[in-house]
């Protein structure tokens, strides 16, 4: 069984208030996870940054107050418990450009993850992205 959620928001808020409600969603997507119910989440419409490929003129800004350049997920998708879902177009299928992703400012990345996360980054130039995800 699957199960779409429609909701999201960039996760850089640091007010206790919305920090809790987001620890509370991540808290309750363990269980259907046990009961094996998939729960899956749009990644998102506008990527992690503004679209420019250059670092030094990037456009992404937390929302916490501080407006600190860093590439933002969403929430739900940056969940360990949630699928997140992208785009995708043409034939043969690829992603959209403008899919979201990203890496969680809240929860560490899961050890299953490691590999194919750690081959992949080794495809950018190192530190090009040095400072705009965790």
């Amino acid at each position: 069984m699957a199960r779409s959620l429609k909701l999201s928001r960039q996760v850089t808020a640091t007010l206790n208030s919305q920090a809790r409600v987001l620890f509370d969603i991540h808290i309750h997507a363990t269980s259907p996870g046990a009961r094996g119910i998939s729960l899956l989440s749009s990644s998102g419409d506008g990527g992690v940054g503004d679209g420019n490929p250059d670092p030094k003129t990037q456009e992404c800004f937390t929302n916490d107050g501080r407006n600190a350049t860093r590439f933002v997920p969403i929430f739900p998708a940056a969940c360990p418990y949630i699928t997140a879902v992208g785009g995708t177009n043409h034939v043969p299928e690829a992603a959209v450009a403008f899919s979201g992703g990203g890496f969680s400012n809240y929860f560490p990345r899961p050890w299953y993850q490691e590999a194919a996360v750690g081959k992949w980054i080794k495809k950018f130039p190192q530190d090009k992205y040095k400072g705009l995800f965790n």
